[in-house]
């Protein structure tokens, strides 16, 4: 017999199926951007629906509703909590949110919605940053509350359905049968699985965890640690959630649900993996739920995908292609260009991001080719490569169908360490791609890797210094240090050896007071040989790190030091972090 256990219960397989699946809740959890409208939700909408007919799918964006109440001056719940559980850390809202704190946020909001005022750089950063230094605050409390929440150290756990009361009232309001939630990122895993909890608690309603964010961490660990939780979609969702939907209506045994982490007889069970072979089968993504014109944005920029997976898949420093089973596969640039005809009619949009993790040459030229021959009067933003085929054919082919904006992976200038992390890059290529872009009025947002193994802090310093000189000759408009992190499923991990590295540990990312541990898989505590793991950076007099916090905010200051962004340096820190979507709109601008 099967036996799937819910919040202090068990549910047998006769239990819960054979109930008819009508409703379905999607919910996108914050905390991420305000500008990021939630593809995977308005994905999954459009699929089950059009798959099933009779099953009535209501997608939800907690993420920008709470923004919003939190903006209008409603944060007391949080500091009651701290107030009764002083062990969570400082009170810092209480005092601050007063009238006119709350009316400085709101005028960042209304800043964000302004044609005119919102490219004014200097308005933005005087109206923005106190917002953006507001939510990097209250989320930094909000999830440690959620933690500890999670672990059983919070005492008066009524105080914390109570923070979720109007959450909780909106994802119960259609008497959903399965409130599925779908995490983009880290920053959303507490604040799902916090509500699963206390939906389950509440409601008995079946709770389902997705999106690529839970794919950092152990999930059979996850589930133990969690008995409320009743099921998990990992990779891929349309197909796996379809038949889940089955499998809860009696039709189907739960064995036979792809990617999906269940129970079964006290057993953590993971079912066998399947992706979506022809992406033409998917139907244009549904925002019809989502009211977007609550998103930060003066205009709307709606996300859209042409692929899944990476045409790449060798960097030795990334693991996303695990994500989608390491197969890249590509939808009909027919299907492409229709479904940006159907959303821009359907939405009056004409700003779109793709969100595919590479967008190759061969295929930017194809996309840039149709939406010019369509006349779709459109802008676009998206990934790229710098390789030796992203030639000026290329990203004229681009610019002609409305690319404005590229996000180019250069991660170093050296090119012994691009063969290194067999990027498939050269320093030439990517000189080359700079150039070209500049002279066509393509804008671009440079990505730095710092703290590769065997790099030394004065080849790292002497790439920042290379690029922050490249960022003037050729009018980039924004470049980002990311910092190297070892993690489970990256080539660098299997050759570990190879450079020295030792495994110190597996990071935490929650420890329940009757002594469930649940690890990460994206990081690990790791060394470089007789070294931290961010030592190799001490001998730069900029940066001196003991722990991969301290590394970031090094690295800010010597992102600052460099002049990397220049005169923009704030400017750019905000609309990375606070409104990173908006970046199309101002590259459309200059």
């Amino acid at each position: 017999m099967l036996i799937v256990k819910g919040y202090g219960m068990s549910i047998t397989q006769k239990a819960v199926q054979n109930r008819k699946i009508r409703r379905i809740s999607l919910v996108f959890p914050p905390y991420v951007s305000p500008s990021c409208v939630p593809i995977g939700i308005a994905s999954l909408k459009s699929y089950i629906e059009e798959k099933t007919l009779d099953v009535q799918v209501k997608n939800i964006d907690l993420n920008i509703e709470f923004i919003n109440r939190l903006v209008d001056g409603k944060t007391d719940k949080i500091c009651d909590i701290c107030s009764m559980n002083e062990h969570l850390g400082q009170k810092p809202f209480k005092q601050q949110m007063s009238k006119q704190y709350s009316e400085l946020l709101k005028a960042a909001r209304n800043l964000t919605k302004d044609k005119i005022e919102f490219y004014d750089k200097d308005l933005f950063v005087r109206h923005l940053q106190p917002l953006q230094l507001f939510l990097l605050k209250y989320f930094s409390c909000f999830s440690n509350i959620l933690r500890q929440y999670l672990e059983g150290r919070i005492l008066n756990e009524a105080s914390i359905s109570d923070l979720f009361r109007d959450e909780q009232r909106r994802i119960t309001e259609e008497h959903p049968d399965i409130i599925g939630f779908s995490a983009l990122t880290y920053t959303q895993i507490g604040s799902s699985i916090a509500l699963a909890k206390i939906v389950k608690e509440r409601t008995g309603i079946t709770v389902v965890l997705g999106g690529p964010a839970f794919f950092n961490l152990d999930l059979k660990e996850l589930m133990e640690a969690f008995d409320f939780l009743d099921f998990i979609v990992i990779k891929e969702g349309e197909e796996a959630l379809l038949e889940l939907i089955k499998a809860l209506d009696g039709k189907i045994d739960f064995e036979q649900v792809p990617n999906l982490v269940w129970r079964k007889n006290g057993e953590i069970i993971f079912n066998s993996e399947k992706v979506i072979e022809s992406l033409d089968e998917l139907p244009t993504p549904d925002f019809s739920d989502l009211r977007l014109n609550s998103y930060y944005s003066p205009e709307l920029i709606l996300p859209i995908s042409s692929a899944r997976g990476c045409p790449w898949n060798l960097c030795k420093f990334c693991q996303l292609n695990i994500q989608y089973g390491g197969k890249h596969r590509q939808r009909s640039i027919e299907k492409v260009v229709n479904d940006i005809k159907i959303l821009k009619q359907k939405h009056k949009a004409s700003h779109f991001f793709f969100t595919d993790s590479e967008i190759s040459a061969a295929r930017l030229r194809e996309i840039g080719q149709s939406l010019s021959k369509e006349n779709m009067q459109i802008y676009f933003g998206c990934y790229a490569r710098p390789t030796k085929d992203l030639n000026w054919e290329v990203l004229n082919a681009a610019y002609q169908g409305g690319c404005r904006f590229l996000q180019l992976g250069i991660e170093s200038l050296s090119d012994e360490y691009l063969r290194l992390v067999q990027k498939g890059t050269t320093r030439e290529s990517i000189l080359d791609v700079l150039r070209n872009a500049d002279k066509l009025g393509i804008r671009l947002l440079c990505y730095m890797l710092g703290g590769i193994p065997s790099q030394t802090s004065q080849e790292l310093l002497s790439d920042a210094k290379e690029i922050t000189a490249l960022q003037k000759q050729y009018n980039i408009f924004s470049v980002m240090y990311c910092l190297y992190s070892l993690a489970t499923f990256q080539q660098f991990y299997l050759e570990r050896e190879r450079y020295g590295i030792e495994i110190a540990g597996r990071r935490i990312a929650f420890s329940t007071k009757d002594l469930e541990i649940v690890h990460m898989n994206d990081t690990l505590q790791y060394n470089y040989k007789d070294r931290t793991a961010y030592g190799l950076m001490k001998d730069c007099d900029c940066i001196e790190v003991d722990s991969p916090l301290m590394a970031v905010m090094q690295m800010a200051k010597m992102n600052q030091l460099l002049g990397i962004n220049g005169d923009n340096i704030s400017f750019i820190s905000i609309i990375n972090d606070l409104l990173f979507e908006t970046q199309l709109l101002y590259c459309i601008k200059d």
